[in-house]
């Protein structure tokens, strides 16, 4: 088995990345295209009458694909990387970090959501 990140560099992206600090995840082991991460509970992840909000188990998702998506390429910063994380903040943000979404990405982001049980057309 070949994991192109330590577990020491993958501790480090949780625990270093803003975000991911504010929601406490915790990593609980890495293998080759793999990451096992845990949000721990808290009052704040749960919307009236009891249940889960949508936003934690996304960003839970989004973290350990992050880290599992690193085990297979590593951790450098390619130039490729970078020009790529431009272009998105770019075409999804106004202009920076603290900025609203852009007119195009409040459009351009659709969510379906279907809560029926029955059979689909």
């Amino acid at each position: 088995m070949t994991v192109a990140i330590t577990e020491a560099a993958a501790r480090r992206v949780p625990a270093e990345a803003p975000f991911a600090r504010w929601w406490g995840f915790v990593l609980e082991a890495i293998g080759e295209g793999t990451a096992a991460v845990r949000l721990p509970a808290r009052d704040e992840f749960v919307r009236p009458g009891g249940s889960l909000q949508g936003a934690a188990p996304i960003a839970l998702a989004d973290v350990a694909f992050w880290i599992a998506l690193m085990t297979k390429t590593g951790e450098e910063r390619t130039k490729e990387d970078a020009l790529a994380r431009r272009l998105l903040d770019e075409r999804y943000m106004d202009s920076g970090p603290g900025k609203r979404l852009s007119s195009w990405a409040r459009t351009a982001l659709p969510v379906a959501i279907d809560l029926s049980t029955g059979p689909r057309p």
